[in-house]
């Protein structure tokens, strides 16, 4: 999925996490308004720390290193929790064989009735990292992972857009990479939501900044 917004993190205090939404593009030109985003954030940054994928260093900002952000994410009290909900929101990764993988690269439709019976899931696709090894990742549940935001999201705000596009370059704009720039070269909108426990952003920190391909949809 493409990336659709730049998250930096203000405040993390007891159940409250205080940030702002920068657009990256015309893709969304929209804040998310709706308390399926936050939770979609919340998830998105313990999967990063969970798959040792974070940094402290570049132009995403992270508090901790990645082995750190792995004790952290799989430490937590409500891993398991996070866990689900990762499953519900973008499928979970079973480990194939390299035979295996290479029969759904080969033909999708011919190689998965017999990976579904063997493995018990019905999955959307077939991938290969050198971290991960061969896998098949499960169809994710969205609606399931919708229906779990209200106990866990309790207030969602966002606030107006501020329109740093038009005071920058046109050069600058019209850029195809936006990750790197400058966060004051984007519209930004400050957001702030309240979780139900304090045990939610155990992995949050102030200062943290990354892109995510979310926006509050299925």
């Amino acid at each position: 999925m493409p990336e659709l917004y730049t998250v930096s993190i203000d405040a993390v205090a007891d159940r409250t996490l205080h940030g702002r939404i920068h657009l990256l593009g015309t893709d969304a030109p929209v804040f998310p308004s709706v308390r399926t985003f936050p939770l979609q954030l919340l998830v998105d940054a313990w999967d990063r720390m969970r798959s040792g994928t974070v940094s402290p260093g570049g132009w995403e900002r992270w508090h901790v290193t990645a082995d750190r952000g792995v004790e952290i994410a799989t430490g937590m009290e409500l891993a398991a929790e996070y866990n689900e909900l990762h499953a519900l929101l973008a499928g979970t990764d079973v480990t194939i064989t390299a035979d295996e993988h290479s029969s759904v690269v080969r033909s999708f439709s011919a190689a998965k009735p017999a990976l579904v019976a063997k493995y018990g899931i019905d999955f959307q696709m077939a991938g290969s990292t050198s971290r991960r090894g061969h896998f098949i990742r499960s169809v994710p549940d969205f609606a399931a992972f919708r229906d779990r935001v209200p106990r866990i999201i309790t207030s969602y705000q966002v606030g107006e857009a501020n329109r740093k596009l038009r005071e920058v370059p046109p050069e600058v704009v019209r850029h195809e990479n936006a990750g790197p720039r400058p966060l004051s070269a984007h519209d930004f909108a400050e957001f702030t939501a309240m979780v139900a426990d304090t045990r939610y952003l155990a992995h949050m920190s102030e200062g943290m900044c990354w892109q995510t391909p979310y926006d509050g949809s299925g």
